[in-house]
């Protein structure tokens, strides 16, 4: 069955080359056949889009009729010699002869009994004549019967060939109807199914249009509360930022004299470790030349010599050793660079003395003296730089430690 814009094949009219004539069953809105509206007007279609079915009835009818005239073609003539006429049975031929008519203006078809018509005048002259004419067509007669009768065989074969394609067109037909129905199920589960999916779509629409407009509501709610928190938070950092200024303020106020002490400390380590880098390459110098010394000359002889002590030599104290001293112990106080303590390092230095010729020259003495002089000048100049304190000149001087640590060493190193 096929559906052309709901419309349905019904039968082919006529045909020519490549198309058919059809026509359409009208049909309602549902689907189903409208059998009281108009038949639509018939057109012509290709042959291919015409169903299977409808085309094997056409092929059915058009082989009918042809057998139809076929047999119209055995018809015999009323006036024939015969009165031997064997029944064949012919569904195409008319049944019995009307009463209004006359037996010579119908043809006889064949199977019908009908005797023939003589006028009464010409009946008892024609008697014997019809006897041997009887007589002597018998033969042909019987031949021609033969011949009716193997035509009449293929006939029922014909028919029974016809019979079962009948019913093969009745089968089809009945197919065509299943399909029908099986089409229109599918057709109504179709728009039922479309209808609900419709009808679901719409929902979901719905819904969706329900968490946009929730999600838009709670993200302009998160950003005015983000907004809030970051006013907040800038309120906070700019009064943490205006603490921090003041406590900075405050630091560089009460801790600016210690940081210099420091800064003059940090300086006087250098120039301490400097120095003793330097003395520590003399010691070692001067004891390779000691040692090269004492084997050029010959073993010395053992006396016994009375040595006497050196007395020591104290030097005047002034304002500027003093100064210096005062800042190198508040520097050992808050001492942060990790050295040992002044004091620490003076008496390491006098535990391990210079090594120095026996006789030391007085330039090699008078240069430490003077680069002892210049380090505790520059360390005074520095101090009294950066402390601009009242207090710094009202510093009561004390003996000098230093000066007396490096008369001790001065001592030591005499023959």
């Amino acid at each position: 069955m096929t559906r052309d814009r709901e419309r349905i094949v019904q039968r082919i009219l006529g045909s020519k080359e490549g198309f058919y004539k059809v026509s359409y069953t009208p049909l309602r809105d549902d689907g189903t056949i409208d059998s009281t509206n108009k038949y639509p007007e018939a057109e012509w279609v290709p042959k291919d889009t015409v169903p299977k079915h409808i085309v094997d009835v056409w092929n059915d009818f058009i082989k009918s009729r042809a057998q139809s005239e076929r047999m119209r073609a055995l018809y015999l003539d009323g006036s024939a010699p015969t009165k031997v006429i064997e029944r064949v049975v012919y569904t195409a031929g008319p049944e019995t002869t009307p009463r209004n008519e006359s037996p010579q203006d119908t043809p006889t078809p064949v199977g019908a009994e009908q005797p023939q018509h003589i006028p009464e005048e010409r009946r008892e002259d024609t008697a014997e004549t019809e006897t041997d004419a009887d007589t002597e067509s018998l033969q042909s007669m019987r031949e021609s019967i033969e011949n009716l009768k193997s035509e009449l065989e293929k006939q029922a074969e014909t028919i029974a060939v016809l019979t079962q394609e009948r019913d093969k067109a009745k089968r089809s037909a009945e197919n065509a109807k299943e399909q029908a129905t099986l089409l229109k199920e599918l057709y109504e589960t179709a728009s039922n199914t479309v209808s609900e999916t419709t009808t679901k779509l719409r929902e979901v629409q719905q819904e969706n249009q329900r968490i946009k407009t929730a999600l838009d509501e709670g993200l302009a709610a998160q950003r005015a509360f983000t907004e809030r928190i970051m006013i907040t938070k800038d309120e906070q950092i700019l009064h943490l930022k205006q603490q921090y200024a003041v406590l900075v303020a405050q630091s560089h106020n009460t801790n600016a004299q210690i940081r210099n002490y420091a800064a003059l400390w940090q300086a006087h380590a250098e120039r301490e470790a400097m120095a003793m880098r330097e003395r520590q390459q003399r010691i070692a110098f001067y004891e390779a030349q000691k040692h090269a010394t004492a084997q050029q000359l010959p073993a010395p002889q053992q006396t016994e010599s009375k040595t006497t002590p050196t007395p020591t030599i104290t030097e005047p104290v002034t304002i500027q050793d003093e100064l210096a001293e005062l800042a190198a112990e508040a520097q050992e106080a808050n001492d942060t660079v990790g050295d040992l303590p002044r004091r620490a390092r003076r008496v390491q230095s006098a535990s391990v003395p210079p090594a120095q010729s026996p006789n030391p020259s007085a330039e090699q003495q008078s240069e430490n003296n003077n680069a002892h002089e210049s380090d505790s000048a520059l360390s005074v100049k520095r101090i009294v730089n950066a402390d601009d304190t009242p207090g710094a000149a009202n510093i009561v001087p004390r003996p000098s430690v230093k000066r007396a640590r490096h008369a001790s060493d001065a001592s030591e190193t005499q023959p």
